[in-house]
C-alpha cells in the first residue's frame, strides 16, 4: 500500500511522501559505507553473511560491490521467512505469507528490495554468483544467542543471531568472515533474555525512546482508507 501511495502522482504531490525503511535507496546508501570500511579493515577480500528481510542491507552490500568493493561473496541469512534462500538455494520465488518469529524485522514474505537487487544482476543464476542464502529456526537463533554469550561474553539481538547461526551451518571458503549485527539486543529483552538467562542493559537513549508518547492511527488493509487517513480524513 505504501508503493502503491508513491505510485499516486497527486498524493505524493500533495504530502511530499517518502519513507524511513528500505523502501526509499537513502535508506540503503549510507548503507554501503559499513561494507566498505569492514573490507577496509581487511587485507583481503571478506565474505560478507547478511540478516535478510525485505533485502535492504544485502542490497546495500551489492551496491558497494557494484561500485568496485572486492568481496568473496555474500550470503543471505533468513528466518521462516525464506522464500528468497529457496530461490538463491537453485529454486523459484514465490510471494508468501509473512510467518512471525522472533526475528521480526526479517519477518517478510514479499521482500520489495528483491526487484533493486533483480535490476543490479539482470538474472538470478548471475545473482546465485555472488549470493548464497539460507535459514534457520527460532530455535537455532535461541541457541546462538546463548552460545556467543557463553563463550565470549557478547549479547547478539535475534537478527544478527539468524546470520551467526548460518555462517556457523555453511562452509564460506577460507575468507575472513564478516558479519552484519543489525538491531540491538535491548530491542528484544524477552527473546534475549530468554536466551542468555540474565537481564539485558538497556541504554539511556532507548529508555528515553520508550517513555515518549505514542502517536498512531489504527486503519484496516485498505488502500483507500490510507490515502484518506493521510489526506486528513477521520482517524
Amino acid at each position: 500500500m505504501v508503493k502503491a501511495c508513491f505510485s499516486d502522482p497527486s498524493l505524493s504531490a500533495r504530502h511530499g511522501l517518502t519513507s524511513a525503511n528500505s523502501i526509499n535507496v537513502a535508506r540503503l546508501l549510507p548503507q554501503t559505507v559499513y561494507y566498505l570500511e569492514a573490507a577496509r579493515r581487511f587485507r583481503e577480500p571478506v565474505h560478507f553473511v547478511v540478516p535478510s528481510g525485505n533485502l535492504g542491507n544485502l542490497c546495500a552490500g551489492l551496491i558497494a560491490s557494484e561500485g568496485g568493493m572486492p568481496h568473496a561473496g555474500f550470503t543471505a541469512a533468513f528466518n521462516r521467512n525464506h522464500g528468497v534462500a529457496d530461490l538463491l538455494q537453485g529454486g523459484s520465488f514465490e510471494t508468501r505469507d509473512s510467518i512471525r518469529t522472533l526475528s521480526n524485522a526479517m519477518d517478510v514474505g514479499d521482500p520489495s528490495n528483491l526487484e533493486r537487487i533483480q535490476w543490479l544482476y539482470k538474472s538470478y543464476d548471475a545473482l546465485r554468483v555472488d549470493v548464497g542464502g539460507d535459514w534457520v529456526s527460532d530455535q537455532d537463533t535461541l541457541r546462538a544467542i546463548a552460545d556467543v554469550h557463553r563463550r565470549h561474553r557478547y549479547v547478539m539481538d535475534p537478527h544478527t543471531a539468524v546470520a551467526y547461526a548460518v555462517a556457523q551451518r555453511k562452509h564460506l571458503g577460507g575468507a575472513p568472515v564478516v558479519i552484519l549485527s543489525t538491531a540491538h539486543p535491548a530491542k528484544f529483552p524477552e527473546v534475549v533474555e530468554d536466551a542468555i538467562c540474565e537481564p539485558v542493559s538497556m541504554p539511556d537513549t532507548i529508555l528515553s525512546a520508550r517513555n515518549r508518547n505514542e502517536l498512531m492511527s489504527v486503519i484496516p488493509p485498505d488502500l483507500g482508507r490510507l490515502k484518506e487517513l493521510l489526506d486528513g480524513g477521520p482517524r
